[in-house]
């Protein structure tokens, strides 16, 4: 004949009956698997969470890899396409006299550098606006959304008709190629993450 232990179960409460024999089971009343220890006379019930937290995190894990894949190829592509916008935007700004400081966009590349401590005046290369791109296109330098928006202001404020649509899709590029590098970060992270 079975000798019945009374447990509680450590989920909803409910009063369990196991045998001696009965390693892992679930809960009548919640549902809830559980696995039973025995040792130095005492058994408890441990809830099955070890198994579902490793297997969740082998499947972020492998989600994370998915994604890396993707972002380290569409990176590259979002980055070749802002290079294009930012030659469209030289090349339309040649109108404009963008090639020295004194230019809408020069001079207001220049104060929002100026505004971080740098002196852009100094690193005439080709042309200021082309050097200025160069220095805020690496991802310590990157413009803010909020750079970008007063960067627009004030070239509005010294030309009224300066032709904005390469600036704002400039701008927009910029913002996915920051959310995407972001996302590489946040996947490489999972990825990295010591096994249990």
């Amino acid at each position: 004949m079975d000798n019945f232990i009374t447990l509680t179960c450590p989920t909803c409460g409910g009063k369990l009956q196991i045998t001696d024999d009965i390693e892992r089971f679930a809960c009548s009343h919640c549902g809830n698997e559980h696995i039973v220890k025995r040792g130095g006379g005492i058994v408890s019930l441990a809830p099955v969470t070890e198994s579902l937290n490793q297997i969740k995190v082998g499947v972020d894990k492998t989600a994370s890899e998915l994604a890396i894949k993707r972002l380290k190829e569409e990176i590259p592509l979002i980055c070749a396409k802002n290079k294009l916008i930012k030659e469209q935007v030289i090349e339309r700004g040649k109108d404009y006299f963008f090639y020295d400081h004194r230019s809408p966009l020069g001079r207001a590349l220049c104060e929002i550098a100026k505004a971080r401590g740098v002196n852009l005046r100094r690193s005439i290369q080709p042309s200021l606006i082309e050097a200025s791109f160069e220095w805020f296109a690496t991802s310590d330098n990157r413009l803010s959304k909020e750079e970008y928006d007063l960067l627009i202001k004030k070239v509005l404020e010294y030309d009224s008709k300066f032709p904005l649509d390469g600036l704002n899709e400039l701008r927009n590029s910029e913002m996915i190629i920051e959310k995407k590098e972001e996302e590489l970060k946040e996947h490489q992270s999972i990825v990295d993450l010591p096994q249990l």
